[in-house]
């Protein structure tokens, strides 16, 4: 994957959190993680959350993983680089 679209990921899964209303921390909690650092580190695009973390991510944020996906793909998104 290239930089834009680490970023554009990390965009995606930090603007799901924030239409939820939800912190980093308690999206953490709610995966069942120690804290909120992977969190940090998926929105800042620095990794990459696993397929079983997506999937969970889908289900925390009620968007399923076409949701995710076409967003990666939307035209929105490419106007934006």
């Amino acid at each position: 994957m290239d930089y834009s679209t680490y970023k554009h990921i990390s965009i995606t899964l930090r603007q799901f959190r924030i239409e939820r209303g939800l912190s980093q921390q308690e999206v953490a909690h709610l995966l069942q993680l120690k804290n909120n650092t992977l969190i940090s580190r998926w929105e800042n695009g620095i990794s990459f959350p696993t397929l079983i973390n997506l999937i969970k991510l889908c289900g925390v944020y009620k968007v399923t993983l076409a949701d995710f996906f076409d967003s990666l793909t939307s035209d929105s998104w490419s106007k934006n680089i």
